[in-house]
């Protein structure tokens, strides 16, 4: 059994809701975790659109709503705002998403993530 220690880091998004995990790790291997609380003032859906390079998995309150490997035969490793979306079907009071974004260490493609919300009245995000 192993025995890691998982750290929390605050971090940043660059001015275009990018987050290059490269920052994070030496290698293009390996996974970042990154984790959102939203508080939402009622029961509601938002539009979340993402892109991200190479492997994601999005879970909402426990729920994994999206778990794939991005499609690299048009594109080749770019990361888009438009690529995927989703509709988050928030609680009223706080929810809890979670990004599991894998690198790619056999071709080293762009590792990163990026998203937004269409639609982001009645929420805030911590």
């Amino acid at each position: 059994m192993s025995n890691k220690i998982i750290v929390w880091k605050d971090i940043q998004s660059d001015s275009n809701g990018f987050v290059d995990t490269i920052r994070f790790n030496e290698e293009m291997s390996g996974t970042v975790t990154l984790k959102n609380t939203i508080r939402s003032i009622k029961k509601q859906t938002v539009e979340l659109d993402f892109g991200y390079a190479k492997h994601l998995m999005v879970v909402l309150n426990n729920d994994v709503l999206f778990n794939q490997d991005m499609d690299t035969k048009d594109e080749e490793g770019r990361v888009f705002m438009e690529d995927e979306s989703l509709e988050l079907n928030l609680s009223k009071g706080k929810n809890e998403l979670f990004f599991v974004l894998t690198g790619d260490a056999e071709n080293k493609h762009n590792w990163g993530f990026i998203a937004r919300f269409r639609n982001p009245n009645g929420i805030s995000i911590e």
